[in-house]
């Protein structure tokens, strides 16, 4: 008998998984790089963006999703603003509330930044953390933390730099 309760109770908790396709846009509040083999202050960075996760979720509860983003901004020099781009794919784990709310952390696993002048950086590793708020049953507001550590340039070399960001986007889970 308990084995037929526990089995109905699994197959109504699986009636309610999907697919989980949420593609979202976001601007930076606040951000920083620091070269960290250089006794130079860290610079100040902006930037806009926009990516999608691709997953598997339950309707209230856990999700995993591969997550990936493209992004473009500045970084504010002495010498002048550098321009770049850049992308990020991450390992995302969540759950989701019925109170409207949502949270998740995310592990990078690859991504660049290309400057239009200077070095250019890959080896991304790092984790983020977000937190979301259900406007409407489609579209969330959310605030994410992210740090990154890029170890190598596009030519090889050894780098060490720290990318720090708070962002705040719209996300639309579908």
């Amino acid at each position: 008998m308990k084995k037929i309760v526990f089995s109905l109770l699994f197959a109504a908790s699986l009636s309610q998984a999907s697919i989980l396709i949420e593609p979202y846009a976001h601007f930076q509040l606040t951000g920083d790089r620091q070269n960290n083999s250089s006794t130079a202050a860290a610079s100040d960075t902006s930037l806009t963006g926009f990516g999608g996760r691709l997953g598997y979720s339950l309707f209230f509860g856990p999700f995993v999703a591969f997550d990936y983003e493209t992004f473009s901004g500045a970084t504010e020099k002495s010498t002048g603003d550098v321009d770049y781009s850049g992308n990020t794919m991450y390992l995302t784990a969540g759950f989701s509330f019925p109170i409207l709310l949502r949270f998740w952390a995310g592990y990078a696993i690859g991504g660049e930044i290309d400057q239009d002048s200077g070095t250019d950086y890959e080896g991304v590793s790092g984790l983020k953390f977000g937190l979301a708020y259900k406007f409407m049953p489609f579209v969330n507001i959310y605030l994410e933390y992210r740090k990154l550590d890029y170890d190598e340039t596009s030519t090889g070399a050894t780098a060490d730099v720290t990318s720090r960001s708070t962002v705040i986007g719209v996300s639309i889970p579908i």
